[in-house]
């Protein structure tokens, strides 16, 4: 075990003490553990005596220990441009220099956390690709509302390979920056990026996405919107949306005021099987209520009886079976379409 002087080393003497080899490698072992920032910070305190805190970049505490008295010593994580946490160290003087090695294996810590959410975050974006191509199962999600973020860099990455390589990375980047803010907050969701920066991909925008159980909705946006900007260092432009069912749904989404909310499922339908259809009443109340927030109907909707969700007050309608499952999906986009702009 290393000894430490009553009086304060400098990193030259502490590079210099024979029992360091011996630290690192605790260090090391902690940041590369399952839980690497609760281990780290464990190992800090026990050895210094003292209290060790590591924050993730949008400022929530991602792990503590041991005693936290007076000013600390802040250590900024940063992995290139991206910020990724601080270190906070509470220890006797004659620690001052294991600081900066400290921070080190911090920085080891939260990326190796990162590297497990990026396969957690694998997994999710396949479940999520599926839920949004009208393929997956949303039942398994449960009955409760949903909300759904999208985000995009206001950074304008140019084109060619080397330009398309640079939006892929920072697409992932954000992604994680959010995955990583659900994960941190006990949040359980689900997040995928849009689009790698091909000309194919430019018609609707290269974008990350995520989707959360609802609670505080205003809450929620505006601590995912500090974890994404402050993760990346760049512009980000957020919106976030959230799914109702039923009328106390629609009064917690007006009072949010998010980007825009969905009412439904109008109708039964296989891409949310189990889930009982809302149907038209659903509609009108939400109509009869006047929200100045854009909403959309949703679910079992078609051509066959869009006209009847359009005359119960809906002006916003969305649709996957209705255009995917057609014989011509831009003949049916466009009859939906008609359909809409006949209504007004």
């Amino acid at each position: 075990m290393l000894r430490v002087m009553s009086r304060p080393l400098s990193l030259a003497r502490l590079l210099a003490e024979p029992g360091l080899l011996a630290l690192l490698g605790q260090l090391r072992q902690a940041a590369t553990g399952p839980q690497p920032e609760r281990a780290l910070v464990r190992q800090l305190a026990e050895l210094t005596g003292g209290g060790a805190e590591i924050r993730a970049s949008w400022g929530e505490v991602v792990a503590a220990a041991g005693v936290q008295e007076g000013e600390g010593q802040p250590f900024p994580l940063a992995h290139g441009r991206r910020q990724v946490g601080r270190l906070t160290l509470w220890a006797p003087p004659e620690w001052t220099a294991l600081g900066p090695l400290a921070a080190e294996y911090a920085l080891l810590s939260r990326l190796q956390s990162a590297a497990a959410g990026a396969a957690r975050r694998r997994v999710g974006e396949r479940t999520l690709d599926a839920l949004l191509s009208g393929q997956g199962d949303p039942a398994a999600l449960g009955d409760e509302a949903y909300v759904v973020a999208v985000a995009a860099l206001a950074q304008d990455f140019g084109s060619g390979a080397s330009a398309r390589a640079a939006q892929a990375h920072a697409l992932d980047v954000l992604a994680g920056a959010g995955e990583g803010y659900l994960v941190g907050s006990g949040r359980r969701g689900l997040c995928t990026v849009q689009g790698d920066g091909t000309a194919g991909d430019r018609a609707t925008g290269e974008r990350a996405l995520w989707l959360w159980p609802a609670a505080d909705v205003q809450r929620e946006a505006a601590e995912l919107y500090a974890a994404l900007t402050e993760s990346t260092g760049q512009p980000v432009r957020l919106r976030v949306g959230r799914s109702t069912h039923r009328p106390e749904d629609a009064a917690r989404a007006l009072a949010e005021a998010p980007a825009y909310f969905a009412t439904g499922p109008v109708h039964a339908t296989p891409t949310k099987p189990g889930r009982v259809a809302a149907g038209l009443g659903y509609v009108r109340h939400i109509a009869a209520l006047r929200p100045t927030l854009p909403w959309y109907a949703i679910g079992g909707i078609d051509l066959g009886n869009v006209q009847a969700v359009l005359d119960a007050g809906a002006t916003r309608i969305a649709v996957v079976r209705a255009v995917l499952d057609a014989d011509d999906c831009a003949a049916a986009a466009h009859a939906l379409r008609e359909a809409l702009m006949v209504n007004g």
